[in-house]
């Protein structure tokens, strides 16, 4: 049991999550990532590090629970039968021995385990996009991205353009198989993202970042025949089916794969079955060394558990198998120099450094400028204007560096000195104990009001099209726009007074914000930009209050029965809303039309009409899953047991509401219970 933690753990885990939900809508969803693979996972395992520490931190809505970010609003989603899961990872031989250990224990106990070699399948994990294809009786039916694990992007038309993916399979195969699950990874070939490019540039386009980002903004083209000229290719690496005789029949990953080899999808050379802790370094020792030769990108190689039965009696985590791990390859590395070390502003107050680097190519993609994160590390890494240093990328668009070159340091680079004062605004900078981060505390800090406002029209919040960075700075430089609200009483002749702004164009720009106005009441939220209040926490809020009035209202006690709101977030939803100014937001907002609509959910049915349920415990899925089964079908949830309640849904670990639903006579089910409920 973890000691309670203080606020200003609650502050930080907030913080991460929101950082680490962003992160993966960028990633996952518009395909421009922001952070290296290095920075993202630094960020991940703190989260997990407090997690572990802190166990009452841990909620459905964690990004600790997720595996990755939600489907697009542009697509229909499609559920996935079975959870697609990411991997954990591993950087060395000894943490792959590690992993080799936990393995070995699981299987044969800790005393039997030390002689034991494990027979370990291993592929090269390639840079694309992972995908599912559903047959059905032999037919390619469904076709979609991973998601958020649980639920993907309905992509089947983009996919069925791909000539590496058979539309239908042999008549045996369907026959012997009449429902098949096949998951592998789209990409694109160097060679072909080369070619591409060169052929934008000759059309005047602009050109792919890097061939992932290539291929999955390829497969989320609204318009197939976009998909259908881009060069990408599919390998599969998995075949499930719901026949329980499934995996009895092909025992292994590695006859797995000839099975999907045999009935027309292709697979990777370099996929191989090897014993134990020896055969798998050398393999990975191998496909290192070959990896510069390779036509296509990878950033390292998976590993799994070869035997099905032995799969299965190792189980998953949360959000990972215990049978799989990814051995990433060390990060590709370059020299440069640093020309400058700026300061820049963000939306909620924090100064960062940021070094300014003479362009240099890591990993295929030209970089020219690297956070330095906060005033700790600047200083530990003793950057200075003028030095040599060595630059990390791991396949994502924005660097990190890793070291000075000392030897290469002139005699007159001197230490930066980290500002005092707010480089935006002049007012002094803050920094509260116990964190890294410099703040201005000045919410009329003009840097930070374009970062608010360019937050707010952001896709994930008011989704204003054509709102960008750029013309946030011009409205606050021009005094047009103080608050967010502002936004919404801006006139056409007001918006041909900013730079490069046409007639057609301002109007465009005021039918985006006419649109907008009947953003959900999620979006609406997230948009404020209440600190610690995420796209997840800002969902779950929505959700359980239904409108903006109870939220404003609602004291910290409420907030804190929404699962995923703990302490620091409840605490800043409370003094956000004390704020006259944010009230007066809010208020100005609604005046404008901007509905902040909560939709209604659709009755299925009323088989639980009048009946009030209490949810506890650990369940298969998110508590608020449960909550709108409940009510979709006539039920009501509430938050406490009382001498009112008919039914207590209680999951594995139920404290206190099971004793009281016991003390009170108040019938207690599970899962399947209420299964049978809503179906009779």
């Amino acid at each position: 049991m973890g000691a309670s933690s203080p606020k200003k753990v609650n502050s930080r885990h907030a913080e991460l999550s929101e950082e680490i939900e962003r992160h993966n809508r960028l990633y996952y969803v518009e395909n421009s990532p922001a952070l290296s693979d290095a920075e993202f996972d630094r960020l991940f395992d703190e989260l997990l590090e407090l997690e572990e520490k802190y166990p009452e931190l841990k909620s459905a809505a964690s990004p600790s629970q997720r595996v990755g970010a939600p489907a697009s609003n542009k697509f229909s989603s499609a559920r996935h039968r079975l959870r697609m899961l990411s991997l954990q990872k591993v950087s060395n031989a000894n943490e792959f021995a590690e992993f080799d250990r936990r393995v070995r224990e699981g299987l044969y106990g800790k005393e039997n385990s030390e002689n034991k070699a494990i027979e370990y399948h291993v592929e090269p994990k390639l840079d694309g996009l992972a995908v599912e294809l559903v047959y059905r009786k032999g037919i390619l039916d469904v076709g979609s991205t991973r998601g958020d694990g649980a639920i993907g992007e309905n992509i089947t038309a983009n996919l069925k353009t791909l000539g590496s993916i058979p539309l239908a399979l042999p008549s045996n195969t369907a026959k012997r198989w009449p429902y098949l699950e096949v998951r592998g990874e789209v990409y694109m070939r160097l060679s072909d993202f080369r070619a591409l490019n060169k052929k934008l540039a000759e059309d005047g386009s602009a050109g792919l970042a890097n061939p992932r980002n290539g291929a999955a903004g390829s497969l989320r083209q609204l318009d197939s025949r976009i998909s259908a000229a881009r060069p990408l290719r599919f390998i599969a690496y998995a075949a499930l089916s719901d026949d329980p005789n499934f995996a009895g029949e092909f025992h292994s990953q590695s006859q797995s794969l000839k099975f999907l080899a045999e009935n027309g999808f292709p697979i990777n050379d370099h996929s191989r079955s090897v014993a134990g802790i020896d055969g798998v370094s050398q393999s990975f020792q191998s496909l290192e060394k070959e990896r510069g030769s390779l036509d296509y990108e990878i950033d390292g190689m998976v590993i799994k558990v070869n035997s099905f039965t032995d799969q299965q009696r190792l189980g998953v985590i949360s959000r990972a198998p215990r049978w799989a791990v990814a051995w990433k390859f060390p990060a590709e590395e370059a020299q440069t120099t640093v020309e400058n070390i700026e300061f820049s502003v963000g939306r909620t107050g924090v100064v960062t450094p940021v070094a300014v680097l003479a362009p240099v190519r890591v990993g295929g993609v030209t970089v020219t400028n690297a956070s330095l994160h906060n005033e700790d590390i600047l200083r530990t890494l003793d950057v200075r204007i003028g030095d040599v240093v060595i630059v990390r990328r791991a396949g994502d668009v924005i660097p990190e560096v890793r070291e000075v070159i000392f030897d290469k340091r002139k005699d007159k680079a001197r230490p930066v000195r980290y500002p005092k004062n707010c480089p935006s605004c002049k007012r002094p900078l803050s920094r509260a104990e116990g964190e890294a981060a410099q703040r201005c505390l000045n919410p009329a800090c003009p840097e930070q009001l374009v970062g608010r406002i360019f937050h707010f029209a952001s896709k994930g919040g008011m989704d204003i099209d054509g709102l960008g960075e750029k013309l946030a700075r011009q409205f606050v430089e021009r005094g047009f726009v103080t608050t967010a609200a502002d936004l919404f009483y801006l006139n056409k002749e007001q918006l041909l007074e900013l730079d490069l702004m046409a007639d057609k164009r301002a109007d465009n720009l005021l039918a985006a914000l006419e649109t907008s106005k009947s953003r959900p009441l999620p979006n609406a939220l997230y948009a404020l930009g209440i600190f610690g209040v995420g796209e997840t926490a800002a969902a779950g809020l929505a959700e359980h209050f239904r409108s903006i009035a109870a939220i404003m209202e609602a004291g910290s006690d409420e907030l804190l029965e929404v699962d995923g709101i703990g302490a620091g977030i409840a605490e800043s939803l409370v003094s956000f809303f004390a704020e006259k100014e944010n009230r007066d937001t809010v208020k100005r907002l609604r005046s404008a039309g901007v509905t902040f609509a909560c939709k209604q959910r659709k009755a299925e049915s009323a088989a639980l009409a009048g009946k009030t349920f209490v949810i506890t415990g650990s369940l298969s899925r998110p508590r608020d899953y449960f909550k709108a089964l409940i009510e979709t079908h006539g039920g009501k949830v509430s938050s406490s047991v009382s001498k009112n309640t008919d039914y207590l849904l209680a999951g594995e670990k139920a404290g206190s509401k099971l004793s009281k639903a016991e003390k009170l006579s108040v019938e207690i089910i599970d899962e399947e219970q209420l299964e049978k409920l809503i179906r009779d």
